[in-house]
């Protein structure tokens, strides 16, 4: 299944970066644009044909790049569909015609066990991807639960003074973990990222666990990232920068990550689980403790948390509320970080969008949402779930990002049900 956006309802959003009567593509700052739209472009020239005449015989050939997120690999509760092989062959398949491959982080899951056992999962499907697609050029970026992937390199930009911009690109090397990643996929072009690249000239993508900072939905994630800015200060007035919200965060994801790599009943209190059973209380149970919850318990923390000035948050949590506070905190970001684009890609909030019935979607987002089986924000088939897993976002040169939602047709069976969360 595919969703695309009229070329009418994108023409706003990515303005005045071209000069009167010449190309944008050859006008473009490249400052701007990023490393990443550069090199594509590059690629492309290069792949122009000529004849003997010197006559150019063939335009640039497009560039067909496939982005996804959220693939968790290595979870404790092998809710993380790609470790399934049926499942994978699938995404395999779908991935053959892209030129390149972005895995837009929370690629694996480092809160949840020890990092050794994390690759035990997650190393065997990067062999399986090197096999199957070789020569293919993968970026591999980091978000909020592999933040570890990126950290090394991130303390050694501070070391060099180097501010954090929206897209900074590095060898694998630089991560002893990405390193090993690479390492499984000798015959791809692998590059590590964060915290977001240019895919081309104004579509931007990144994992989008900064947008957790304002988000209005009382999240664990949210409140304790609250608490950790009040702490230092609160986040500076907009417009910030990628360090403003590094500073924010960094705290949080080294905590989750040590935790991760101690005891088990350390890794109960803070894996994906947790908030998998209180969401479950709160959005599907009717006895007198989940109703409580919902209608005393969670307002008054809400209201204690927006007393103390770690606000604003709401105390009405329904899926709607949910998907709605993401979209309101991609825009809000967006803003903030002076995001100069027409489209942006996040992942992190697990909800692909826009589906066909998202008609109040802002036309500027796009979202991969994710890979990951949580049976308590499905209901029977992947079409009545905006969280059913196995989403793809392709981008092509001349065409509105696409949508792709692979295992529309698959049952809980296949995703893991009876395996998962036992």
């Amino acid at each position: 299944m595919g969703v695309r956006l009229r070329e009418e309802e994108r023409s706003e959003g990515f303005t005045g970066r071209v000069r009167s009567g010449v190309s944008r593509a050859s006008t473009l700052f490249f400052e701007q644009i990023g490393q990443s739209a550069v090199k594509r472009l590059w690629r492309q020239k290069s792949d122009d044909i000529w004849s003997s005449e010197g006559t150019r015989l063939a335009k640039m050939r497009p560039v067909l790049t496939a982005v996804l997120s959220d693939l968790h690999l290595g979870t404790r509760s092998r809710a993380d569909v790609l470790r399934r092989p049926k499942i994978r062959a699938m995404l395999f398949e779908a991935l053959a015609p892209a030129d390149e491959i972005v895995l837009l982080g929370d690629v694996i899951e480092l809160r949840e066990q020890p990092l050794p056992d994390v690759l035990d999962v997650a190393l065997p499907f990067f062999d399986a991807l090197g096999e199957a697609l070789p020569d293919k050029r993968i970026t591999l970026l980091a978000g909020n639960h592999d933040h570890r992937v990126v950290s090394d390199w991130l303390e050694e930009l501070r070391l060099q003074h180097a501010p954090l911009g929206l897209e900074q690109r590095t060898s694998p090397s630089a991560s002893r973990i990405a390193a090993q990643i690479a390492e499984r996929m000798p015959r791809n072009e692998v590059e590590l990222a964060y915290p977001g690249i240019w895919l081309r000239p104004g579509t931007y993508a990144q994992h989008g666990h900064y947008i957790d900072a304002h988000m209005t939905i009382p999240r664990l994630e949210s409140i304790a990232i609250a608490a950790t800015a009040r702490m230092a200060g609160g986040l500076p007035p907009a417009p910030r920068t990628p360090d403003d919200y590094e500073a924010a965060m960094m705290p949080l994801f080294a905590f989750t990550y040590a935790l991760a790599q101690g005891n088990s009943r350390a890794r109960r209190a803070i894996g994906m689980d947790l908030s998998r059973r209180v969401w479950q209380r709160i959005d599907s149970r009717r006895d007198i403790g989940s109703r409580a919850l919902r209608g005393v318990g969670i307002p008054s923390a809400v209201w204690a948390l927006n007393r103390a000035g770690m606000g604003p948050f709401e105390a009405k949590l329904t899926g709607a509320t949910l998907r709605q506070s993401g979209l309101n905190a991609m825009a809000d970001l967006i803003s903030a970080l002076q995001i100069d684009a027409r489209e942006v890609i996040f992942g992190h909030t697990h909800r692909p969008g826009p589906l066909p019935h998202d008609s109040d979607w802002d036309v500027r987002l796009f979202n991969t949402g994710s890979w990951l089986y949580e049976p308590n924000l499905l209901q029977t088939t992947a079409g009545e779930s905006p969280y059913w897993p196995g989403t793809l976002v392709f981008v092509e040169d001349d065409k509105p990002p696409e949508l792709r939602r692979l295992l529309l047709d698959a049952s809980h069976e296949d995703l893991g049900a009876g395996e998962a969360y036992s």
